[in-house]
């Protein structure tokens, strides 16, 4: 029997033999047979060619897409016909289109098998036996070249040996392999996009046309029932088939997920053990190249557009044609959850009440854009540019905006808990009633700014400067302004129970009302001469130096009032104190009256600070667990010592049910606050035996 197909053997061991039958019917005669084969491969080689057309026309189509396009939303642009489509509508409609047309494709072809099936089973009952083995051939010789002809009713020499499995390998690859790729080629190219539904119909077209593919496939790609010799193989298949499609379709779902999408408690629960997120950030988030912006590996969940520019993006040769717009884009309401915008130009654009939870912002020039109501939960930018931005509403709890530039800019009911705004420029900013609880604000250069009502229970803002400052009626207990330069600044009706003004500079500083506690303040080292750091006096050119500094803020109201608040500071004006220093030897240690009678012992200090930062710091909102993350909050932990000892250990216990944000802590906030009561690391607060050595003054200090 060799070369005998595989419907023949069948046929054979069903009786059929070599003898020959009764003439066949017209509809059974070999021509006419033939004829339908050929008439049904003339139109199978043309659609074939038609679907490979339409795979790797969609396929270069999705593969062109970059991660720019993805977020301004550019129409993708067929190759060939220079047409343009809808980024959304192309990649939601692209899967289902291409399932059609592979459903139609195989469809077509399954009834080609059965065609060449018939011919092939005709060929045996009338031209059966090794005698008319060559005549057998000659007629299968006869067939049309198409690929699936052959390798199912071709000669022996065509179906067998390394041809027959080069003839088997494209069937494969373009009808099987190819589509699935194709799928997740899209889906993965979508997949920084961040949206839900898109995504799910990936996936769902995924299943689908591997369903379809073990329903059409299994009925052109058979070797024929029964057949001892084949049935290791057709096992050995099946078997292969099942798990590749079941990795394919886990791959998709479960693997394939994009930064922060939520996931059905059935395909979470996949992840006990914490396999996915492995092999997820193995895939989906390798670094990001400093130089290329890309990342290692080409798959991301998220958007990576470092050092991407908006104009050239937009299509925009010349900015001052835009200057008539708010905005050049609007990306309002859109999820970027971890987008990387590291040192992009993407100024003027609306981010407003966007999702950036854990994006990456790192020295981009993002100035005059809004973020207004935006999710920012730890994202970073660090050195960011945000001049003039609005910020206003912003979830930016357990942010780092290091060194961020944000002169001028507006964040009030900003949500800022434990975010660390070290060396920050927040000069004539608004932080309006922000939320600034646990947060660090070392360094941070606030001169001219509004805090008004801003919360800073819990904070750090050691050596701030916040000359001509507002922070009437704001909320200061237990934060520490030691060192902090209050020159001019403005504290009237602010609670300061607790704070720590050791070391502080308040010349000209009005403390109108100030609270009504009797433990408000450390009673050391208050600076009340006319100095801005020490030794170093403040004088009129000081003061232009700061007053040329608030001009250069974006024009507005927010630059009016902070040129209007440091007038305290102007020595040219007579109705203020003299700016000329004292002619005493000690002019920075002349504690005010009243400051003294509020002023208490350290240790007395240390026991009234415990008591507030376990008043901010225990509550079980959902706001509380950044407070208690913040580095203004860990900090000020190191500075109460042993007396905080008690807040620790409730916090310490996730069973305390006085300190309820305890159970929300992680197994790496508690090995943190461990070693904060083991004595790890150094205090930050000078010892009291120490003598004044402020910090060293910085260079956008004004010059003297």
């Amino acid at each position: 029997m060799g070369g005998m197909s595989p419907w023949a053997r069948r046929r054979l061991r069903r009786g059929g033999g070599g003898a020959r039958r009764p003439p066949a019917a017209k509809s059974d005669d070999l021509d006419a047979l033939k004829k339908t084969v050929d008439d049904a491969a003339s139109v199978g080689g043309g659609l074939w060619f038609s679907y490979l057309f339409v795979m790797f026309y969609l396929a270069v189509a999705a593969g062109a897409v970059t991660h720019a396009d993805l977020f301004f939303e550019k129409p993708v642009k067929l190759p060939f016909l220079a047409i343009e489509l809808p980024l959304l509508a192309f990649f939601a409609l692209a899967p289902f289109l291409f399932l059609i047309v592979h459903a139609y494709t195989l469809l077509h072809l399954v009834m080609l098998t059965e065609k060449a099936k018939r011919y092939d089973e005709a060929l045996y009952e009338k031209l059966g036996g090794e005698a008319s083995k060559a005549k057998r051939d000659a007629l299968r010789g006869q067939l049309p070249s198409n690929v699936f002809v052959q390798f199912l009713a071709g000669p022996p020499r065509m179906r067998d040996g390394l041809f027959g499995t080069a003839l088997r390998g494209v069937a494969w690859l373009t009808l099987v392999v190819g589509p699935v790729l194709l799928l997740l080629l899209l889906q993965l190219q979508f997949l920084p996009y961040h949206s839900s539904p898109i995504t799910w119909a990936h996936r769902i077209a995924l299943i689908l046309d591997l369903g379809l593919i073990w329903w059409l496939w299994r009925k052109i790609f058979t070797w024929g029932e029964g057949d001892a010799k084949r049935w290791w193989t057709r096992w050995n298949w099946s078997a292969t088939g099942v798990a590749v499609s079941g990795i394919a379709v886990v791959f998709s779902v479960v693997i394939a997920t994009y930064h922060g999408e939520p996931r059905p408690d059935l395909i979470a629960d996949l992840d006990k053990g914490n396999w996915v997120p492995a092999v997820h950030e193995a895939i989906f988030n390798s670094k990001v190249d400093s130089l290329s912006g890309r990342r290692w590996l080409p798959l991301s969940d998220t958007l990576v557009l470092s050092n991407v520019n908006s104009l050239v993006e937009l299509g925009i040769d010349d900015p001052k044609k835009a200057e008539w717009r708010d905005f050049i884009f609007r990306a309002a309401g859109r999820r970027l959850e971890g987008a990387i915008f590291d040192h992009a130009l993407m100024g003027r654009i609306d981010f407003g009440g966007a999702h950036l939870n854990w994006a990456k912002m790192i020295g981009a020039q993002l100035d005059r854009a809004s973020f207004n109501g935006a999710e920012m939960q730890g994202a970073s930018l660090d050195g960011a540019s945000l001049q003039g931005a609005s910020l206003d509403s912003a979830e930016l709890q357990d942010a780092s905006l290091v060194r961020a530039q944000l002169q001028g800019a507006s964040l009030s009911d900003a949500r800022l808990q434990g975010a660390s705004l070290d060396s920050a420029q927040l000069q004539g900013a608004s932080l309006y009633i922000a939320r600034l609880q646990g947060a660090s604000l070392d360094g941070a250069q606030l001169q001219g700014a509004s805090l008004q009502s801003a919360h800073f229970q819990g904070a750090y803002l050691h050596d701030a400067r916040l000359q001509g400052a507002s922070l009437n009626f704001a909320e200061l207990q237990g934060a520490s302004l030691n060192y902090a330069q209050l020159q001019g600044a403005s504290l009237d009706t602010a609670s300061i129970k607790a704070s720590d003004f050791d070391g502080a500079f308040l010349w000209r500083t009005q403390l109108l009302a100030v609270g009504d506690e009797k433990l408000s303040l450390s009673e050391e080292r208050i600076n009340w001469g006319p100095f801005f750091t020490s030794g170093v006096p403040w004088n009129q050119a000081a003061y232009e130096a700061l007053r040329k500094q608030m001009e250069a803020l974006p024009m507005g109201d927010l630059r009016d009032f902070a040129l209007k608040r440091i007038q305290t500071l102007d020595c040219a004006d007579a109705a203020l104190p003299t700016c000329e220093p004292p002619k005493t030897e000690a002019p920075l240690l002349q504690p005010s009256k009243t400051f003294a009678t509020w002023g208490v012992p350290r240790d007395a200090f240390r026991k009234a600070l415990a008591e507030t930062l376990a008043s901010v710091g225990c509550p079980g909102d959902d706001q509380t667990i950044y407070v208690v993350r913040g580095p203004g909050f860990r900090d000020l932990l190191r500075v109460a010592g042993a007396e905080a000892k008690s807040l620790v250990d409730d916090l310490l216990d996730n069973s305390n049910t006085s300190c309820p944000v305890a159970a929300m802590l992680s197994t790496a906030d508690r090995s943190s606050l461990a070693e904060i009561e083991a004595g790890w690391p150094r205090s930050p607060s000078p010892p009291a035996a120490t003598p004044l050595t402020p910090p060293p003054t910085s260079p956008i200090d004004p010059p003297p």
